[in-house]
């Protein structure tokens, strides 16, 4: 038998360093399409700061805001804004849509002539807390028509919300997503609606 120098003694022993290579190769590809199917899903975790959304979401939990839709933003979408004048995000809640008018006279919201309430928690009443933190609001009479590439927002908590009556309909573009769900604490983790 005649063994050359520099030449593996076996051909397996020859194979490996190929292998790991390939097995590195599939490692590194894998990565990459996991972190761009995850950058194309773009869901951003946020704190809630806030009261305004009482009780759909309470100050200090955690939301997942998604902002690849796939389509229209509708009433009744709870989504994350920046706000107009002061650029901070905020939660809230999508309650018309362009060409809608929304009207609030003597504490009563119309949207397009129909009465909407508040959101209270189970129970009827808010929390003696938040009560006390916004004791109510001080709206006057307003009547707002939404123009096309506009929504008008509000609080579910309205004696907190700084919202559309504060500063007018918000430009579609100023949504950075729905919020799909609270994740944290653990035990507040439930879908949103």
């Amino acid at each position: 038998m005649v063994i050359e120098f520099g030449q593996p003694e076996y051909e397996e022993e020859a194979e490996r360093p190929r292998r790991r290579w390939f097995v590195w190769g599939l490692a590194v590809t894998g990565f990459l399409l996991a972190a761009g199917f995850l950058c194309q899903c773009r869901w951003l975790p946020t704190q809630i700061n806030s009261d305004a959304m009482y009780p759909t979401l309470k100050r200090g939990e955690y939301v997942i805001v998604d902002d690849h839709v796939g389509r229209p933003y509708q009433v009744g979408d709870v989504v994350m804004l920046r706000e107009p004048e002061t650029g901070k995000l905020s939660p809230k809640r999508i309650m018309a849509v362009a060409g809608q008018t929304v009207e609030w006279r003597d504490g009563v919201l119309k949207i397009d002539g129909a009465e909407w309430s508040q959101i209270v928690p189970e129970g009827g009443e808010l929390d003696a807390d938040l009560q006390e933190y916004a004791p109510g609001m001080k709206r006057g009479h307003q009547r707002v028509v939404v123009p096309i590439g506009h929504v008008f927002v509000m609080g579910d908590y309205w004696g907190s919300s700084y919202d559309s009556f504060d500063y007018g309909p918000v430009e579609l573009t100023a949504i950075q997503g729905v919020i799909r769900r609270v994740f944290w604490p653990i035990e507040h983790r439930r879908e949103i609606h």
